[in-house]
């Protein structure tokens, strides 16, 4: 027997699901959304009410998950598995997937130059237009479709 508050509880989480189901999402998540919507566990329901915990997260931790138990790069998951990966992340309050974790990127060497020194370029002498035309091909239009074989050749 639902009480009250579980049902409100159950429609909030529902609300807050559907307005993520609004933006673009891959037929995983939308699995992984109809399974949460026959749900009535509250500490799930919690959990999805939780502001940083989101459907794509969660199919982003069960990816995760999946690469961990790939051998030579090929994972097979029952959807028994994938659909307990989703109510443990979403229950488990220290797994939020980070939303604005930086990409690790290649920090490139600064030279460190005076603050008197002016920050020369060289030039290159522009190409005079004939030239700059001549390279430039003409697209040609079939009705309003661009020809794929005036690319070729």
């Amino acid at each position: 027997m639902t009480t009250a508050l579980e049902v409100s509880l159950k429609e909030q989480a529902l609300e807050k699901m559907l307005v993520e189901m609004n933006e673009e999402y891959s037929p995983a998540v939308d699995q992984i959304h109809n399974w949460l919507c026959n749900q009535g566990d509250e500490d799930l329901l919690n959990g999805i009410m939780a502001e940083d915990k989101t459907i794509n997260r969660a199919m982003k931790y069960c990816r995760d998950k999946a690469k961990e138990s790939a051998k030579d790069g090929v994972a097979m998951i029952e959807d028994a598995t994938v659909y307990g990966w989703v109510k443990e992340y979403f229950t488990t309050p220290d797994l939020a997937i980070d939303k604005t974790k930086p990409k690790k990127t290649k920090k490139s060497k600064k030279t460190h130059k005076p603050a008197n020194q002016t920050n020369e370029k060289k030039h290159e002498s522009p190409r005079d237009e004939t030239e700059t035309q001549a390279l430039i091909k003409p697209v040609k239009k079939v009705g309003e479709q661009l020809d794929i074989f005036d690319y070729l050749g």
